[in-house]
Parts: C-alpha cells; structure tokens; sequence
C-alpha cells in the first residue's frame, strides 16, 4: 500500500494593476490538498481544481456598427462566452522490490518517448541520457535473478563455494 499527500497548486495572470506607471500582474493562486492510499500499480484521479471564465466581446460591422440606435440594432452584436478548465492528475504508484528494477523502469519509459522529449528530458535533467545502458534486449520487462555463492557437491556433504 501507497500513501501519499499530493498538493496541487495553479497559478494564473488574473487582471493587471498599475503601480506607479508600470503594469503589474495579479497572480490567482488555488490548491488543494490531497491524502490517498493505494495499492502499487492501481491509478489515483485527482480532480477539482476548476475555473470558469467568462468573456464579454462586441462585433460591428465597420462604420455602420458605431451609428446610435440603428447600428446597434442592425450592425452589431454582443457575445458572452463562458470556458471552464480543469485540473485532472493521473498517478500510478509503482512500489520497487529489487534493486535495480526502478532504474530497468526508467529505461523503459525513457526508450519509449520520442526523440524530442527524450531531448528535453536531458536537458531539464542536465544531465547526460543514462538509460540505455539498463536496458538488456534479451530480459524484456524481466527482473533478473541475483547471482551469490552456489552449493556445490563434494562427496557426501555440501559445502559452499566462495
């Protein structure tokens, strides 16, 4: 079993002020906190985060548009639109047993993204592409066995082999 506390957090541009002639951003700030279990390899959604923003807009026709009283009856027209978004997050806990199994893990969802996120990926890493070198064409998605010292036979008895 899995238990996590997962924070979600969104930030946006809200409106903009002007303090002392220069134009400022007002920053919208939602979270929600979340406490989960689950089982290794079942998925978590996680929802709730939304925002529903209404636009005001107005259409003319030109000139005609701009006359009083006729041009807002014939050549004009209000529209209201109204867009909701929503935060939804996908989490599938993996628990590993051996070592090793997270990096065969990560080698095989590295080897499956294409060659520009895997680009991007390097890059916010900072790092050099490690993966391939975990990846061993002949175990597939296998765990391979741990090799240690062997009983061998001699005789009548068993005795380990160092």
């Amino acid at each position: 079993m899995v238990q996590m506390e997962i924070q979600q957090t969104v930030e946006n541009v809200v409106d903009e002020v002007t303090i002392d002639g220069n134009s400022q951003p007002v920053i919208g700030k939602r979270e929600a906190t979340s406490f989960v279990s689950v089982s290794s390899g079942e998925v978590v959604v996680l929802g709730g985060l939304q925002e529903k923003t209404m636009r005001d807009s107005e259409g003319k026709m030109g000139f005609f548009g701009s006359i009083p009283v006729v041009g807002r009856l014939l050549f004009s027209s209000d529209r209201k639109t109204q867009t909701t978004r929503e935060l939804i997050i996908f989490i599938k806990p993996t628990v590993f047993i051996q070592a090793g199994d997270a990096e065969r893990a990560g080698a095989v969802i590295y080897s499956g993204l294409d060659d520009k996120t895997r680009t991007n990926v390097d890059q916010v890493l900072g790092v050099e592409p490690v993966a391939p070198e975990f990846m061993d064409e002949d175990a597939g998605d296998e765990a391979k066995p741990v090799e240690g010292p062997m009983p061998v036979r001699r005789g009548g008895g068993v005795h380990r082999r160092w």
